[in-house]
């Protein structure tokens, strides 16, 4: 399991930074942006698809767990105490 951002692929990478740019702050939107890349809706980028395409279930899981990481740490920042 990948730990670091830095040791994603090219293909989970771009992944990554497309998730980064769409999903809402709080990850509420995680989950239909990722069924959106998976069937290959008119909006998602051939890029992001075809980077999407190009991973295994694994890598897949790797890029999702470090973005819930992301949106953990960055979620505080955005909640007014």
């Amino acid at each position: 399991m990948k730990k670091f951002v830095n040791e994603l692929n090219v293909f989970q990478l771009i992944l990554y930074k497309y998730l980064k740019t769409n999903v809402n702050w709080d990850g509420s939107n995680l989950i239909s942006i990722l069924l959106e890349i998976e069937e290959g809706h008119e909006c998602i980028p051939d890029k992001t698809y075809e980077a999407f395409m190009n991973i295994t279930a694994i890598e897949r899981v790797e890029v999702i767990h470090l973005f819930s990481k992301y949106i953990l740490k960055t979620k505080g920042d955005k909640i007014a105490i």
